[in-house]
């Protein structure tokens, strides 16, 4: 087996959103591997019918406590929409090819 075609040290955390026993919403999370702190939250999707209800900065916000619970201080995303809900603390720092790198700093960081 290649070692690219290993499974990942630190799989993804996966989260849905339900309304009325149907699924509208999914996000996830995973450790990155630049620092032993550090997180990337991975997928903010929400049903287009459902979207402006709060529902992406509940997943957020979940996740972010989630990501605190297992002593991460760092997280990055990468997104093409850098409209994440106000508050969640997620800064631009680059913009890369219609991209933008957005990081939200939950505590000191540690480069081990």
């Amino acid at each position: 087996m290649d070692k690219f075609d290993t499974p990942s040290k630190f799989p993804p955390y996966f989260c849905v959103a339900e309304t009325e026993g149907r699924i509208v919403g999914f996000s996830g999370c995973r450790r990155a591997l630049v620092m032993s702190n550090a997180w990337e939250m991975i997928w903010n999707n929400v049903h287009f019918d459902f979207q402006r209800r709060g529902i992406g900065r509940l997943m957020i916000e979940y996740r972010l406590e989630q990501i605190k619970k297992k002593g991460g201080t760092i997280v990055f995303t990468m997104t093409k929409l850098p409209q994440l809900p106000g508050g969640s603390g997620f800064e631009i720092v680059s913009r890369i090819d219609g991209w933008y790198l957005m990081v939200n700093k939950l505590g000191s960081v540690d480069i081990t």
